[in-house]
């Protein structure tokens, strides 16, 4: 019985980080839009490139443009993500548009 769940625990695990691409444009993804529900109203959306993907942590590396609603400049910060598939397919080099915000005290791609 161990044995099956380690089995389909191993499967689960690597079906979630198989390169699933989507067919928005060459490596470009909107986190906003296309993967996570649409942020609230006023959210303004930010242009980024990912530096780097951390599955298990469920960060991205970003770095972005200006983020006015944070009052946050142009820099490279990783960035929480609370959507599992909203990980998937993506690589360093990756160009996205997100919004962001503080969620429960954790920056986050929202």
């Amino acid at each position: 019985m161990k044995a099956i769940l380690l089995a389909r625990s191993m499967i689960s695990l690597l079906l979630a980080v198989l390169p699933i691409r989507s067919a928005f444009a060459e490596n470009q993804y909107t986190l906003t839009e296309s993967r996570l529900a649409r942020p609230p109203a006023g959210y303004p959306i930010v242009n980024g490139v990912v530096r780097k993907v951390d599955l298990c942590a469920m960060t991205l590396l970003i770095k972005h443009g200006e983020v006015p609603n944070l009052d946050m400049p142009a820099m490279t910060i990783t960035f929480k993500v609370t959507d599992h598939q909203t990980m998937q397919g993506l690589a360093p080099r990756d160009q996205i548009r997100f919004a962001a915000d503080y969620v429960s005290g954790v920056l986050t791609a929202i």
